[in-house]
C-alpha cells in the first residue's frame, strides 16, 4: 500500500481483507510505504526484486508504523547531531553561510543532514542558529544598558530626593 502516512484506515483494513482470501494467502505481499517520509521505499523494491528473481527466502517487511517510528528516530539524532554541531563550531552571530558550510562540510553530521534533508534545510537550521546567536547578543547588550541605568540616573540627578519634597 502507499500514501500510508495519509491513509485511510478504513481502505487499509480493506486491503488486508482482500489478501488475506484463500485464493490470494501468501501470494501478495503488502509493503506499507510512504514516499513523502521515505518510509520502506527500500524494502519495497527489496521485495520486488525478490519476486523477480523468484527467490524463496524472503526478508521480512518491516510494518509502516515501526519503520515510521525509526525513521523519525533517525532523523531527529541527525537533527541533534547537527545542532551540536553548529553550536560547537559557529559561536559569532556574523558567520556566513558559504564559510561555515565549508567548515562543516568536512564533518559526517553535516553530510548525513544534507542527504537526509538537503541543503535547504540546513541551511535554514544555520540560520536559525545565527538568529539566535544575534538574539542572545542583542539581550545581553540591553541588559547591560540596563544594569548601568541606576548609576546613569544617579549621575544626572543626584538629588532625586530632595526635588520630590
Amino acid at each position: 500500500t502507499t500514501k500510508n502516512d495519509d491513509a485511510n484506515e478504513q481502505y487499509v483494513k480493506e486491503a488486508e481483507k482482500l489478501i488475506m482470501r484463500k485464493e490470494y494467502k501468501n501470494s501478495i505481499i503488502v509493503v506499507e510505504t510512504s514516499a513523502h517520509e521515505n518510509i520502506n521505499i527500500d524494502a519495497a523494491f527489496l521485495v520486488l526484486a525478490q519476486i523477480i528473481d523468484k527467490t524463496k527466502m524472503r526478508s521480512k517487511v518491516v510494518p509502516y508504523s515501526e519503520a515510521a517510528r525509526a525513521r523519525k528516530e533517525q532523523l531527529d539524532a541527525s537533527t541533534e547531531s547537527l545542532q551540536r554541531l553548529i553550536r560547537l563550531h559557529v559561536t559569532d552571530y556574523r558567520a556566513l553561510w558559504s564559510q561555515a558550510s565549508k567548515k562543516l562540510g568536512q564533518h559526517r553530521e553535516f553530510q548525513n543532514f544534507v542527504e537526509l534533508f538537503g541543503i535547504d534545510a540546513t541551511q535554514r537550521l544555520f540560520r536559525r542558529h545565527i538568529k539566535k546567536l544575534k538574539d542572545e547578543q542583542v539581550a545581553k547588550k540591553i541588559q547591560g544598558y540596563l544594569d548601568m541605568l541606576p548609576d546613569i540616573l544617579h549621575e544626572i540627578c543626584p538629588d532625586v530626593s530632595t526635588l520630590i519634597n
